[in-house]
């Protein structure tokens, strides 16, 4: 269609709506200002679409506009659909770091135990991270605004600093897989810019093992009582006699203790409660000793009611839902003592070690540490 407007046309026009031929029109509705506008039919359907607000938008742009539009038509497709894709495509390319990071956390959960819902993975990033970076769309992220954000904490925390740098990696791995907008090499120069550090392991501090009876024995004195036994007590005798780690003996319920003809009785700890990714972990069974059976049985005869747990915490005001009795709890036990309850595993090695009463693959295998020859593992 020829061409019917002109710029003295439209600024000479009262309040109306002026045609320029092929579905594009100028809905003038005051002297000063209106709207380009494109109607046409695609697929028997009437369409109206708005292309930019008059005198801002000129003559030619709406002309150029309506041009790009009739293209689209041309090759078959509905404008209206191809720009709202457009429109999608756009948004998701600007997602901040913080919608990206919930979102993949959303899509790798599943290889997480109990679907991450301790927080640990998420930790490391929502306390460092979020707080002063989550705004920020991903595609105006660079690598020296993570250098400059993350260098005190990697040079003072390095482990910390280590899991934030995993996690973004991981989260960033997702935003390339999901095409979002952003420089696919940010978390590798990233890591070519922050500096070089050694960093020494400290290791958990572990209590000697020849006195470890006289501690149990301390965590006994209230077994013949008619009182309560306090629970934390428990779960730290359990550590001990099992050198199962403290999340596994936390969180253990009855129904996992079953016996057995030749062995008496069985623990089975479920993968989600061991130490290993999910996708790798497996159950860990473990025989109890005559002890670990009495502790069981005396964290049975106090049990709650509404709760399998063997060592729940005290319930929240209100409510009757009982989660694992605290770490904290457990810990401070043996923190007067300069050592950790992780630490009674080491002293379980170290006894098996200078008695000489178990060849290093058992006394490996009952500490759940993975050998690396895969015929001496079987």
């Amino acid at each position: 269609a020829s061409l019917k407007l002109t710029q003295r046309k439209i600024d000479s026009a009262s309040p109306s709506k002026l045609s320029d031929g092929g579905g594009l029109f100028l809905d003038k509705r005051k002297y000063d200002k209106g709207y380009w506008k494109f109607a046409y039919t695609h697929a028997n359907r009437r369409y109206e679409m708005t292309l930019g607000h008059w005198p801002y938008t000129s003559l030619n742009s709406a002309r150029a506009t309506h041009s790009h539009y009739k293209n689209i038509i041309a090759s078959g497709q509905n404008p209206r659909v191809v720009i709202e894709e457009e429109i999608k495509r756009n948004n998701s390319n600007s997602i901040t770091l913080t919608e990206l990071f919930y979102e993949a956390f959303d899509n790798l959960k599943g290889e997480l135990k109990n679907n991450g819902t301790a927080g640990k993975w998420k930790s490391p990033i929502e306390k460092h991270v979020l707080p002063e970076l989550g705004d920020i769309p991903i595609k105006d992220i660079t690598q020296r605004l993570l250098v400059n954000h993350l260098k005190q904490i990697w040079l003072e925390k390095f482990p910390t600093g280590e899991k934030i740098v995993d996690r973004l990696n991981r989260i960033f791995k997702y935003a390339q897989a999901a095409e979002y907008d952003f420089d696919y090499n940010l978390i590798q120069k990233t890591k070519n810019l922050l500096p070089a550090v050694v960093h020494t392991v400290k290791h958990l501090e572990a209590m000697r093992w020849q006195d470890v009876p006289e501690f149990y024995s301390q965590l006994c004195r209230h077994d013949n009582k008619n009182t309560r036994i306090n629970k934390s007590w428990l779960s730290c005798r359990l550590s001990i006699l099992t050198a199962v780690r403290s999340e596994g003996v936390r969180g253990a319920l009855f129904e996992e203790f079953a016996q057995n003809d030749q062995f008496g009785t069985l623990w089975t700890i479920p993968k989600e409660r061991m130490k290993a990714k999910l996708s790798k972990a497996k159950d860990f069974v473990t025989p109890l000793s005559a002890e670990a059976e009495r502790v069981v049985q005396l964290a049975k005869d106090q049990r709650a009611t509404g709760t399998d747990l063997l060592f729940p915490g005290d319930p929240k005001r209100g409510k009757f839902n009982y989660e694992p009795i605290s770490s904290t709890a457990v810990l401070n036990l043996v923190r007067p003592r300069g050592c950790t309850i992780h630490g009674f595993r080491t002293s379980f090695k170290t006894f098996c070690q200078d008695i000489g009463t178990a060849a290093d693959d058992v006394s490996e295998l009952f500490l759940d540490h993975s050998l690396n020859n895969k015929v001496r593992s079987a």
